[in-house]
């Protein structure tokens, strides 16, 4: 070989090398560092919507702008956002008075005479949030597009939530509550069965012709180790604790509360072979008969249970979703159709949750859970049925479901103007499913 032609094509490699090298950098910072100020983005939207819910809330109850002040930045504190809690400002970053919906501006509330005054027009409360320079969380931290020199990404966000102060007519609101019971969630279940009652509670104060409610879970039915019974599995047992109506004078109410006294979760050890199914989309497909008659929902499930059966050998729903997706989502097909009890009611399905869905042929992240579960979101809300979710989230790796921390999957739940709860303390699960109530019944929305 000719040692000068060697030399020469050595030299034309290591240059191109040296043109591509900041080409592939600015690739990969690209494509990593857009994924982590999408993500920021929307944790930070999520927390700013929820922390305005909760001043307004706050307003509703008490008219104190002081207290609906500090209501809104405890919420936003117990929500992370690129890997620390939310800080806002209350004197600067939190604002309450009348919502003039032609400017879109708040007129503050007047203080100054030791009483609150109020300005004509609905009350309402705007959060400000901020990753800046001069916020006391700073900018978003990048990371690879520090070698093009971009160490860090700024941004704002706002939500205005408002007040329905009238007693104006509503639609009844028929509304299910799909609770995880799995392993993952035992320590935290007290104060996810307290936030339960809280909501059936709130409910039925604020009760209206045709208010009913129900409850829907998903995990491990308790004999699940009777290895002989084809149904032992809770993914595959229909339980029809929906729905009740709101008004104590039947027992309604009564029966929701002792079925919440009693609804146990599975630790994992206690699982067959030390698996936990955190299945939500069976406690997504229940939710969905709960709207229709209760027979015919009882009749649709037992035929799609049984349509599990192939050739003797019996399938759960994740052994189905896992070899052959589109049979499962053929044989779904008749649980969206059947007709509502009640069509001219508001159909919600509230999922809470504190992680992704994961079946445990499956590795984390369990994407196709994940997918099944969005096809089922997608068919719900075809079939009438709005979905919030709120989510507890016990730290900040997402994809991590069984920790708790994919409060980002959950939110892609949502459907028909659903909201995304989520927090870090279980504490707070409490006043997010009020939230939810107070969302449903027309009393707190958000305005924008």
């Amino acid at each position: 070989m000719n040692c000068q032609g060697w030399m020469r094509r050595r030299a034309n490699v290591s240059v191109m090398v040296a043109v591509a090298l900041p080409v592939l950098v600015g690739a990969v910072a690209l494509t990593v560092d857009v994924g982590v100020m999408a993500l920021a983005k929307s944790q930070l939207q999520c927390a700013t919507d929820a922390a305005a819910l909760a001043g307004v809330v706050m307003l509703q109850t008490s008219l104190d702008p002081a207290a609906a002040r500090q209501a809104a930045v405890e919420t936003a504190a117990s929500n992370v956002v690129a890997g620390r809690p939310l800080t806002l400002d209350p004197s600067v970053d939190v604002v309450s008075g009348a919502y003039m919906a032609e400017t879109k501006q708040i007129i503050p509330f007047d203080e100054s005479g030791g009483v609150v005054a109020v300005p004509d027009g609905p009350v309402a409360l705007r959060v400000t949030a901020r990753r800046t320079g001069g916020s006391p969380d700073g900018p978003i931290p990048l990371h690879f597009a520090r070698a093009l020199g971009l160490e860090q990404v700024e941004m704002t966000v706002a939500a205005t939530a408002g007040l329905t102060i009238s007693k104006k007519a509503r639609p009844c609101v028929e509304a299910v509550i799909v609770q995880d019971q799995s392993g993952s969630f035992e320590d935290e279940f007290p104060q996810a069965r307290e936030a339960n009652v809280e909501f059936l509670n709130f409910m039925t104060q604020c009760f209206t012709d045709g208010d009913s409610t129900g409850i829907v879970g998903f995990g491990y039915h308790p004999n699940h180790q009777d290895t002989t019974s084809p149904t032992r599995r809770d993914t595959n047992v229909f339980h029809n604790y929906a729905l009740h109506t709101n008004e104590d004078t039947d027992g309604g109410v009564t029966v929701l509360q002792d079925y919440l006294a009693a609804m146990p979760t599975v630790p994992y050890y206690q699982t067959p072979q030390g698996y936990c199914y955190t299945n939500l989309y069976t406690g997504m497909l229940r939710a969905t008969l709960a709207f229709a008659d209760p027979t015919a929902a009882q009749t649709a499930w037992d035929s799609f249970v049984a349509s599990l059966y192939s050739g003797g050998v019996f399938y759960d729903i994740g052994n189905w979703q896992i070899s052959n997706p589109a049979a499962l989502k053929t044989k779904m097909a008749p649980l969206f159709q059947l007709a509502k009890r009640n069509p001219d009611a508001e159909h919600v399905a509230i999922v809470v949750s504190d992680g992704m869905p994961w079946y445990h042929q499956n590795s984390f992240p369990d994407t196709r859970s994940q997918q099944l579960c969005l096809y089922i979101a997608d068919q719900m809300a075809l079939a009438g049925i709005r979905i919030h979710t709120v989510s507890l989230c016990q730290n900040d790796r997402p994809g991590d479901g069984s920790m708790g921390a994919d409060a980002a999957f959950t939110a892609q739940l949502c459907r028909n103007g659903g909201y995304p709860f989520y927090t870090y303390d279980a504490v707070r699960l409490s006043a997010l499913l009020v939230g939810v109530g107070q969302v449903e019944v027309g009393q707190a929305k958000l305005i924008e």
